[in-house]
This record gives structure tokens, C-alpha cells and sequence, in this order.
């Protein structure tokens, strides 16, 4: 038998039943949201407020009385919505991005530069990672107004920076980025997952059009498109790729990406053992048609449930 508890702080306010909590990590995504249903408390608005920290620690053990509560979540409580059920909506550190006003115009400025300086002052951990596309800005214009979410999420865009949330610390790098030495976690399809949502594939299978854009200094686009006309689009953006040779390589190499993924889908997995995104799954199976579904897969996203009805669980999208 399994205990699941929880615990949550707003500021110096403790909560430690709830209706229903869920939130979302991923890789790809540098806002994540977590919603928590609340029975009612009494003058619990007396209590809480907007901009409060907020800390969600689950725990599930096979003893009652030894808890092992991890930090899942953290983040700022940005709407608390009063009634039955109460309900709360927390943003990640992004919530402190968006509370900060930049602006500035900067002249010939790498990318990791301009990250470093318009990052600068925040109290949680940066982690920069050397595959940081390197590009050099000739010029940069950040208007009146902006937040740091903003530019952020132009750099995003535009350069093809990947940035994500893990509690309080911030990883940047390439769209590539890998976390040094992921830690991998054993699921047995037979043991410990709920329900298999694995879909076996074949390059065949993948019907797909890569569109590829370079965009100049001097404001000229390159554009090239390979793979199959009519499949499903997907497009992708470089920084000064002079010729359309090598244009047309990196589609290629982004085409057989795409076409490579043997598998799609996700598993329903229990709260133990405790994972992260960017973590690496290693499915393992008993049962002769299972076999094909073994391996080692990239964890892009979890969603995260602890709720009275579901009790504590976790469904985790596979790369």
C-alpha cells in the first residue's frame, strides 16, 4: 500500500489538503502553470495573496509515518479565484520575468551576452549551455515597455534558443540541449505503469514537409523545403546561413530527426519513483508484443496529478 501526501506554503500559509493540484513541466515550454482546488477555508484570503511564493512538496511512501516530500513545483500566486472550491493558479519563475520592465538597443552583441544581461538581477540559478547557437546581433532594439518575458520569448522565436523552468533554476541553450548526464528511470510496463499509451512507427509512417528560412544581415531570407509535399509542415528558422546548400543540409537533418522516432505517446505512471522532464524512461517489458516498445526515451513533458478522486499519479509524453 501507498501513502501520498501533500504539502503546499504560500508564503508563511501552510495547506496540507487539497481537492485537486495539477501542473505541467516541459522541456519546450519556459511558462508553466500549476492549479490547486481547495475545500473551503475560512478567511484563507486573509491570508494569501497575489505575488506570494508558493511551494508544492508531494510525497508518496510505503510507510505512513516516513514521508519523503520532494519539491515539485514552485512559482508566485498570480489569481486566487474565491468559492467552492477555492481556486488558486501559480506561475513558475516566469512571473518574476514578467514583472520586470527592460529597454535598450545594443550593437554587435552575441546572443549569450544579450541573454546575460537581460537576465541579470534575478535571485534564482542560471545554467548556460555551450550549445547557445552562436550568433552575433548586429543590432537589437528592445522598446519601451517590454519585459524581460517578452524579449525572452522573441529570442525564443527567432533564434531558436531553448529555455525551461526546474523550480528555481533556469537552463538555456540550443533547441539540441540535453541536461549532462540525465538520470534515467526504470518503468516495467507490467509493474509500475498504469496505462500504456506507447504507438509503434515507421519512417514510412511520417509524412512530413521541412521549410527552412535563414535570415540574412542585410534582411534577405533564404528559404528551402525538402521532405513530402502535402505532409504535415514544420518549420524551422536560422541566423545567417549564407548559401542554400547548407540551408538545405540542416533541413535534411532536422527531416530525419523527425522520421527517426520509432515511437510517440506516453505512459501513466504512479507518483514513486520520483522523475523530472528532460529525464531519460527506460521502458522494460515481460510480455512478447511489449517487446518492441523497450528502450530509452527522452521525458519531454509531465503532467503532474494529486487529487482525492485520482489520488497521486504522473503521465509522461515520450521523445
Amino acid at each position: 500500500m501507498f501513502f501520498s501526501k501533500i504539502n503546499i506554503e504560500i508564503g508563511g500559509y501552510k495547506i496540507t489538503h487539497v481537492n485537486e493540484v495539477r501542473f505541467t513541466g516541459s522541456d519546450k515550454e519556459l511558462l508553466a502553470l500549476c492549479m490547486i482546488k481547495l475545500p473551503y477555508i475560512k478567511n484563507i484570503g486573509n491570508e494569501i495573496k497575489k505575488g506570494d511564493r508558493v511551494a508544492v512538496k508531494l510525497s508518496m511512501s510505503t510507510d505512513f509515518n516516513q514521508d519523503d516530500f520532494k519539491t515539485e513545483f514552485t512559482g508566485y500566486l498570480k489569481n486566487i479565484t474565491l468559492g467552492v472550491p477555492l481556486m488558486l493558479e501559480v506561475e513558475n519563475a516566469v512571473y518574476l520575468l514578467k514583472q520586470k520592465s527592460i529597454s535598450g538597443f545594443y550593437r554587435d552583441i552575441t546572443l549569450k551576452t544579450l541573454l546575460e544581461k537581460i537576465l541579470k538581477g534575478f535571485d534564482f540559478e542560471i545554467e548556460y549551455s555551450d550549445s547557445i547557437p552562436q550568433v552575433t546581433l548586429d543590432k537589437f532594439l528592445i522598446k519601451k515597455g517590454s519585459t524581460v518575458y517578452d524579449v525572452m520569448k522573441h529570442l525564443i522565436s527567432k533564434y531558436r534558443v531553448k529555455a525551461y523552468f526546474k523550480n528555481d533554476k533556469l537552463f538555456i541553450g540550443s533547441r539540441y540541449l540535453i541536461e549532462k548526464n540525465p538520470v534515467i528511470v526504470v518503468y516495467h510496463l507490467e509493474q509500475n505503469v498504469a496505462k500504456d499509451n506507447i504507438v509503434l512507427r515507421s519512417k514510412d509512417d511520417v509524412v512530413v514537409l521541412v521549410r527552412a528560412t535563414s535570415r540574412l544581415r542585410d534582411g534577405n531570407e533564404i528559404k528551402v523545403e525538402v521532405g513530402d509535399p502535402g505532409g504535415s509542415t514544420r518549420t524551422f528558422f536560422y541566423h545567417n546561413i549564407k548559401t542554400k546548400k547548407h540551408l538545405k543540409e540542416l533541413a535534411e537533418k532536422e527531416l530525419e530527426e523527425i522520421k527517426l522516432k520509432k515511437t510517440k505517446g506516453s505512459i501513466e505512471v504512479f507518483g514513486l519513483p520520483y522523475v523530472e522532464h528532460s529525464y531519460v524512461a527506460q521502458i522494460k517489458a515481460v510480455k512478447e508484443w511489449d517487446k518492441l516498445k523497450e528502450g530509452k526515451f527522452f521525458i519531454e513533458k509531465i503532467e503532474t496529478i494529486f487529487s482525492v478522486s485520482e489520488g497521486f499519479k504522473r503521465i509522461l509524453h515520450l521523445g
